[in-house]
This record gives C-alpha cells, structure tokens and sequence, in this order.
C-alpha cells in the first residue's frame, strides 16, 4: 500500500543520508504511522542532528505514542537539560524497565558526561537478571579511559 512504500522510501533515503527526500516522502504521507516517525527520527539522529528531538516533541504533540525504538532514537540527540526530561517522559510512560531504553538511556547520559547518572541507573537495574546495563558501563569506560 501506499504507507507501507511512504515508509519504506522514508527509511531509505534516511539510511542513504538524503534527510531533505526522506523528509519530502514524509511530508506526503497524509496519515502517518509510528514507523515514519521512526525512520524519519532515526535520519536525524543518526546525524546527530537537534531537529530530531523537535519532530519527537511535535510527534508527541499530535498523538503518537513513543515505542521503545523511538525513545532509543530521541535519546541520542538530546544534550543534557533535554536528556533528564527525556528521562521523566521514560518514567512516566512506563518505559524504565525496558532494557532496550534502559541502555540507550545510560549510553546517553555518558555521552553528555553524566556518569554519576548512568551509574545510578546500573545501580536501580542491579535487580534484574541482564548483564547489559553493566556491560554498557565497562564499554563507557574502556572508551573513555
């Protein structure tokens, strides 16, 4: 169908690095989907581009719940104001015991130089079983020195 090429083609030139045909695809599509939002959200961020955190707070504003890729997807744009409110928005959707989210929430925060903030997330997802929030934070480490 038609949305189902728009977001394809939405994808594709997001991947190829052509934002400005990525963004005219989704300009088109008269009833998007979450899946357009996220390719289209995944381009920008992948430039580490800000307009990706102002199409997810516009996404947000007509409706569109967040899936755990999306937020994965916002928060690798955001500095560190924007990173905590993020955060709350996770709390409050109900995402923070998501790992997915959960990771990409602790690689951000030690992007933007919040260590003690990554680490009190590895400290609250101590209860669980995965080994992925630990891993993420010997990864930071390693890198950083």
């Amino acid at each position: 169908t038609d949305l189902f090429l728009g977001n394809a083609l939405i994808d594709f030139y997001a991947k190829c690095g052509s934002l400005e045909d990525s963004r005219l695809c989704f300009d088109s599509i008269p009833d998007k989907n979450i899946v357009c939002w996220n390719a289209l959200l995944w381009g920008y961020a992948n430039r580490d581009d800000p307009v990706c955190l102002s199409l997810f707070l516009q996404m947000l504003e007509m409706g569109f719940r967040p899936t755990e890729y999306t937020l994965s997807t916002a928060l690798r744009s955001c500095c560190a104001t924007e990173l905590q409110q993020l955060h709350s928005l996770i709390v409050r959707m109900g995402y923070e015991d998501n790992e997915y989210v959960l990771s990409s929430l602790m690689r951000s925060y030690a992007k933007n130089q919040l260590m003690n903030n990554a680490l009190l997330l590895l400290d609250w997802s101590s209860g669980t079983s995965s080994v992925v929030p630990l891993n993420i934070v010997a990864g930071i480490y390693s890198r950083s020195g």
